[in-house]
């Protein structure tokens, strides 16, 4: 019989791919890290769950989604029926999920009570279990401003779950400072709020195809020679709301009649609309230059590695496979609806880690200065900040199983 631990990770899932790929990057390192092999649950409502490789020992539980408007709001993506009436169905899967798979961990990501609360009623049943699981939040260093934070936490519940949680996880450098700092977590749960560190793999290694964009089978693409000329690398994470920073980068490329020094990787992102996407893969196809478009890559880790350069959004995720690469980028956060990005690529800019510019000032003349600075060494980053967020999460689990056999024989599966 399977003895490893038993992790449910939660990721509610309705606008880009920053908390999926967190918990997908946190099931990798416990697949490689624990002892004795976990049994890795992901309950998401992404639509992408399916486009990533799954650690061993890992599936996925396919949430009904939910999608954010622009405005803020939430709405089914799919399902008809009112929003109160999905999210009671999300709630009841998640439940049986719990009741079913027994975890010994629940990992939450981001949202302590769940989308809109949906998350509470399973909260209060695992705290009242016998030999419940433990439970873990993870916060992103940043989660917006403060205001808008706690009205939100309000509106959810928020404030009646986080004294269940056995830890909060910070996935960010408390030297810089937090939402969590921000929010005077540290005082109100004493020993329970760790910042972990940022969530990142180490720096990937080059490889020979590093430049070549995803081929779907019986695909044929364009692929750029290693080593012949630096590559640039542009992306805006999910791309759900990226179309502004490529259509940017295409008017800069336009912008050059003589043939530049370097290619341009374009990595449109698999939540680019389908219009916005034969849009740009139309533009940049036109062009004189040594670029390529696609719409995803899987392992844009060694993408990053690997490029001279980066022009991408500030999402969570993305930087820091910027920070763990060192290579110099320019962040141009959305400017809304949340603040977050704006305040991590500040955040960055003051630290010396990045470069950052607003949309209004992503000028051909600004990405000329920059990826003259960049590809000429002129500028480098600077020392990245503590990276080490999943040894430091993995550590933590270990400490917590200890603690459970310490007071009573074998209550939970091995660690």
């Amino acid at each position: 019989m399977h003895n490893g631990p038993r992790i449910l990770c939660y990721s509610h899932d309705t606008y880009g791919l920053g908390h999926l790929r967190r918990n997908l990057l946190l099931a990798e390192h416990f697949s490689n890290a624990c002892p004795k092999r976990p049994s890795i649950l992901i309950a998401t409502g992404s639509t992408r769950a399916g486009s990533f490789p799954m650690p061993p020992g890992t599936d996925t539980l396919k949430l009904p989604c939910i999608t954010k408007r622009t405005d803020g709001s939430y709405a089914p993506r799919s399902l008809e029926g009112s929003l109160e009436e999905v999210l009671a169905l999300r709630g009841r899967l998640l439940l049986a999920a719990v009741n079913a798979f027994q975890p010994h961990f629940l990992f939450v990501d981001h949202v302590p009570a769940g989308l809109l609360g949906e998350l509470r009623e399973t909260l209060h049943h695992v705290a009242g279990m016998p030999r419940r699981p433990f439970l873990c939040l993870g916060l992103r260093d940043i989660i917006d401003e403060k205001q808008r934070v706690l009205s939100e936490w309000q509106r959810d519940g928020v404030n009646e779950v986080l004294p269940l949680y056995d830890r909060i996880f910070v996935y960010g450098d408390g030297q810089l400072g937090s939402s969590a700092k921000e929010l005077g977590l540290e005082e109100r749960f004493p020993g329970k709020v760790i910042h972990t560190g940022y969530l990142a793999r180490p720096r990937a290694v080059a490889r020979a195809d590093a430049f070549a964009p995803y081929q779907p089978r019986g695909t044929e693409m364009p692929r750029f020679p290693l080593g012949q000329a630096p590559v640039v690398l542009v992306t805006t994470g999910g791309g759900g709301d990226g179309h502004e920073v490529l259509r940017h980068y295409a008017s800069f490329l336009e912008s050059h009649t003589k043939p530049l020094p370097f290619h341009s990787l374009v990595v449109g992102g698999p939540l680019l609309s389908h219009r916005r996407t034969d849009e740009l893969r139309l533009r940049f196809a036109s062009m004189t230059h040594s670029v390529v478009f696609t719409d995803f890559v899987e392992d844009m880790d060694v993408r990053i590695a690997n490029a001279a350069a980066v022009v991408c959004m500030a999402g969570y995720n993305t930087v820091s496979e910027v920070l763990a690469a060192g290579t110099p980028a320019l962040l141009v956060p959305r400017d809304g609806p949340r603040l977050e990005q704006i305040q991590r690529a500040n955040l960055m800019a003051a630290r010396g880690s990045c470069r950052t510019a607003r949309l209004a000032e992503l000028s051909p003349q600004l990405l000329d200065a920059f990826l003259g600075d960049a590809l000429s060494g002129h500028w480098k980053p600077s020392a990245p900040p503590n990276l080490a967020g999943r040894e430091r999460v993995c550590a933590e689990m270990a400490a917590l199983m200890e603690g459970a056999f310490s007071k009573t024989p074998a209550p939970v599966g091995g660690a």
